[in-house]
């Protein structure tokens, strides 16, 4: 596992713990809101 990987994880896991609310502002920020859309 690349560092990359361990990072998505995190950013994963974090997600989870806030609400959608919060996120929307940020998810346009995050490479892993590009993942969501799709899973």
């Amino acid at each position: 596992m690349d560092g990359r990987e361990g990072h998505e994880h995190l950013s994963l896991a974090a997600r989870d713990l806030v609400p959608d609310t919060l996120w929307e502002p940020v998810d346009p920020l995050l490479p892993v809101a590009k993942k969501k859309e799709f899973g």
